[in-house]
């Protein structure tokens, strides 16, 4: 019987969220932004001191915010369910369900983040983007 017990504490249930808001989202999005914009021009800034050359063109700077971006979300948001923004709005990223997602639909979910317009997804009356959707995740306020 303690067996069971110690099972059922360890096994993770549903838990009932409320979706963050539009404004919290939009929040984050705006403190992750500026984050990401003094991380890309530091490690652009250290590229450059060991001589690591970037071509100067669109292309070339879309991959390298993308990546370095893709990052940014993916390690925080598979360690700790979370970004800097996030962290601040107490907000957090849970599956559909509510559990934790795998860091499988958060590799999703953060390659979703650069496809073009994606940020415009969430104009609509969906409090959810193509991020959120493809990746069957969402964001949710915590206490």
């Amino acid at each position: 019987m303690i067996y069971e017990d110690v099972l059922d504490i360890e096994e993770e249930r549903p838990v009932e969220y409320r979706n963050a808001t539009k404004t919290k989202r939009f929040l984050n999005y705006l403190i992750d932004r500026i984050i990401l914009f003094a991380v890309g021009v530091v490690a652009y800034i250290g590229l450059e001191y060991i001589n690591v050359v970037i071509p100067d063109n669109q292309i070339s700077n879309y991959l390298f915010g993308s990546a370095i971006g893709f990052v940014y979300y993916f390690i925080f948001e598979v360690s700790t369910q979370r970004t800097l923004g996030k962290l601040i709005t107490k907000t957090k990223v849970v599956t559909e369900d509510g559990l934790t997602p795998t860091p499988h639909l958060l590799i999703t979910r953060s390659l979703s983040r650069f496809v073009p317009f994606d940020a415009f997804s969430f104009l609509g009356s969906e409090d959810t983007g193509w991020h959120d959707r493809w990746s069957k995740t969402r964001v949710v306020e915590i206490d």
